[in-house]
């Protein structure tokens, strides 16, 4: 099973290997993710060299079954992101 790193350890590991204080790191990291919404929001990808590509598809109305009770999924966006060649190469 994959381990999870979650946000706290992760700020504490990018403060580490940065030399940066995790307050520091927290504070550019919150806005990276706030501009990163925002863009997408404006219908923008945002492509962010050496890491992929983010951005949002729009996913039709479709009927879903959920315990045999036939439900809509209404039209709604989602957050789509395709990883860099070089991230992909270090992967494998």
């Amino acid at each position: 099973m994959t381990q999870r790193v979650n946000k706290s350890e992760f700020l504490k590991k990018v403060a580490a290997e940065t030399g940066h204080t995790q307050k520091d790191v927290r504070e550019v990291y919150d806005g990276i993710v706030d501009v990163l919404v925002k863009e997408l929001e404006d219908d923008k990808k945002v492509n962010l060299s050496q890491l992929g590509t983010f951005y949002k598809r729009l996913m039709p109305e479709r009927e879903v079954v959920l315990n045999g009770n036939k439900n809509i999924s209404p039209e709604h966006n989602i957050l789509k992101f395709s990883a860099s060649p070089k991230i992909n190469e270090k992967l494998n």
